[in-house]
């Protein structure tokens, strides 16, 4: 599937902070067309920079791959966390969210059941 391949592509550009396309083929399984075609495809997004013989990650991005890669790490220990940190709210409460990776379990469950609940959320921070 193309959008988990990106995704690999995007993890294996963060870790290594770049790659040649054979490189990337082998850790994807795809072919090295396939590679050069999902490349296209995020640097056109600006996800990467493609560089002579394969890619790398643009500087701007790597941060926030990283937030979404931890927010992904240990994620049925947030959702426990989630799980009783939402058991202890109270309607009329108010709540801050700080901008941590786990905490956008709990920030989908409050808006969910809270039809008043008013979050600002960041362009990281989804409803799961």
């Amino acid at each position: 599937m193309q959008s988990d391949r990106l995704d690999a592509i995007r993890r294996q550009l963060y870790q290594a902070g770049s790659q040649t396309i054979q490189e990337l083929a082998v850790a994807t399984g795809a072919s090295e067309p396939t590679i050069r075609r999902d490349l296209k495809l995020l640097e056109e997004e600006g996800v990467i920079e493609r560089v002579h013989g394969g890619a790398r990650l643009m500087q701007a991005t790597g941060s926030e791959l990283a937030f979404d890669l931890r927010e992904q790490r240990h994620i049925e220990a947030k959702r426990a966390i989630a799980d009783a940190a939402y058991a202890l709210l109270r309607p009329g409460q108010t709540v801050f969210f700080e901008g941590v990776s786990g905490i956008s379990c709990l920030a989908g469950a409050v808006e969910h059941c809270y039809a008043a609940a008013r979050l600002r959320r960041s362009p990281n921070m989804t409803a799961n």
